[in-house]
């Protein structure tokens, strides 16, 4: 996805956040060193308190099959709010991106969350559902309400 975007958007700078090493390793290995210079790579846990500590605010977010990631889907709610109220710039969008729990989708409904779920999380008045392809679905917020 890094270098997607990267292509895509000539003038951008990218943060990429994840609690693997061998995942910052194998994005790395995919760009050229143009592409690198324009990456910051950042080890951290959205599980710690302090996660946001060494990230900055953005005008783009996006959150790519990372949700499932957190201990039980009950913390998707506060991790939105916590995303909204202290990374998101003024006017920001926030995309996320995740598999959903559905009948021939995804099984476990402790981790994943029906489009339902999602929508409600978001706790957000207008979200945009510009791409849903079998069990995964991006969701797309503007005008951010911070609650």
């Amino acid at each position: 996805m890094v270098k997607h975007l990267l292509e895509r958007c000539p003038a951008s700078h990218y943060s990429t956040f994840d609690f693997s090493a061998a995942i910052h390793k194998l994005s790395k290995s995919k760009l050229i060193i143009s592409e690198l210079n324009r990456v910051d790579y950042i080890l951290g846990e959205p599980k710690q308190p302090d996660w946001t500590d060494r990230l900055k605010q953005y005008e783009v977010m996006i959150i790519h099959q990372a949700l499932h990631e957190l201990p039980h889907k009950a913390y998707a709610t506060d991790f939105h709010k916590t995303v909204k109220s202290s990374l998101l710039r003024t006017g920001a969008s926030y995309l996320v991106c995740d598999h959903l729990f559905a009948e021939n989708a995804m099984s476990n409904s402790e981790l994943y969350m029906s489009k339902q779920e999602h929508l409600d999380c978001l706790q957000q008045k207008e979200i945009a559902i510009p791409l849903e392809i079998k069990d995964l679905c991006i969701f797309e917020c503007h005008s951010l309400v911070i609650t």
